[in-house]
Order: structure tokens, then C-alpha cells, then sequence
């Protein structure tokens, strides 16, 4: 994927969704580029994550990204398949479990926290990841 350190082309629609992408330096995928507006380093597993929400969009990023502000469960749907392929990326580079543990945990997080607006608490995210993981392992 690319990745251009500037605001996706319908940056206007994703802060009338979301009110604090700046806090969270968020980053976002439109079709095959990643956007980078708050110059964060993009991981190999962040890449993984948001190649997963580029394959989502398939040929109509518009339409996607409509669904995903507008239906607070296709967007839960949707991060929930990109955390997981983000897990499964780190279980398959990390031999450390301590430290897999604490990416999981950070990633179960940033699932239940605000800058998706709460969707569900943190122990629904630990679930959702795991059973995502279980079944999508390769």
C-alpha cells in the first residue's frame, strides 16, 4: 500500500463522525493508499491492519467508508476483522508471549475505547478478537 502523509479525500465526513482523530493520531486506509495525516509511524502490523479495511473497501472506498460512519455495526464488524488480521500478523512475528499478550491487550483497547465511540467494553473486545482469531488463523 501507499502511505501519504496528508488528510483521505473525505477526511470532512470522517470528522463529522469522529471528533477526535487528532487525539488518537489516527490513520486511514482509502482504497489502496494509507493516509497519514498525523505523520505516525506506520508498523508492519498497523499496515496489516489497514490492508485488511483496504481489501474491505474493494473497488468503491466511497461506498464503504459511507457504510462505516453511518452503521455502527458494519464498523464494528469491519475493525474487529482488522484487529484480528493485526493479531494473527503479531502472533506470527512474536515469540514472546508476555509481549504478544500486551499487544493484544492494547489492541482490545483501542477496539473498546473512544475513539470508535464505546462500541463495547473491553472484555466483548477480548472475546471478539479471540474468537476471530480462533477462526481465522491460518
Amino acid at each position: 500500500m501507499k502511505i501519504i502523509e496528508n488528510y483521505p479525500p473525505n477526511f470532512n465526513k470522517i470528522k463529522s463522525v469522529f471528533n477526535n482523530t487528532e487525539e488518537h493520531r489516527a490513520i486511514f486506509s482509502y482504497g489502496d493508499t494509507i493516509y497519514n495525516p498525523y505523520k505516525v509511524e506506520v508498523t508492519p502490523d498497523l499496515e496489516r491492519h489497514e490492508q485488511k479495511h483496504s481489501e474491505q473497501q474493494g473497488t468503491l472506498p466511497e461506498v464503504w467508508w459511507d457504510e462505516y460512519l453511518n452503521n455502527k455495526h458494519f464498523r464494528l464488524e469491519q475493525e474487529i476483522e482488522a484487529y484480528g488480521e493485526q493479531i494473527i500478523f503479531l502472533s506470527e512475528i512474536i515469540t514472546d508471549y508476555k509481549l504478544l499478550e500486551w499487544f493484544k491487550e492494547k489492541i482490545a483497547q483501542a477496539l473498546s475505547g473512544d475513539l470508535y465511540g464505546n462500541m463495547l467494553n473491553y472484555g466483548q473486545a477480548v472475546s471478539k478478537l479471540r474468537h476471530y482469531v480462533k477462526n481465522n488463523k491460518k
